[in-house]
């Protein structure tokens, strides 16, 4: 598995409100049993994305989605298994917003 690969989410009632999983952890880190992701939830008329650029936007399978770092956290590799795209494009954009989150900037 790759940095910056999208899974479908495992956890079928979690997967409501974000159906996929993007993986942040580097790939020279494959041997580990977990790995960092962030989820991606729905852009719905009720969510309300943190402001500016702190969560960006995708379109994933006729989905549109946001990138909720506040809400990173850890999964077990094993549970990582239905692979749907990379955003490797989008790797700017994601690690700004990961840097405003830590750094503030």
């Amino acid at each position: 598995m790759a940095q910056l690969d999208v899974f479908r989410n495992p956890d079928p009632e979690f997967a409501g409100y974000a159906p996929y999983l993007l993986v942040l952890q580097h790939d020279m880190h494959s041997t580990m049993k977990s790995r960092i992701v962030i989820p991606l939830v729905l852009v719905t008329d009720l969510s309300q994305p943190f402001e500016g650029n702190l969560c960006p936007r995708f379109r994933i399978e006729d989905q549109e989605v946001f990138a909720s770092l506040p809400e990173l956290f850890s999964i077990p590799s094993a549970l990582l298994a239905d692979r749907v795209t990379n955003l490797s494009e989008k790797r700017l954009e994601l690690f700004s917003a990961l840097d405003l989150l830590l750094n503030g900037f």
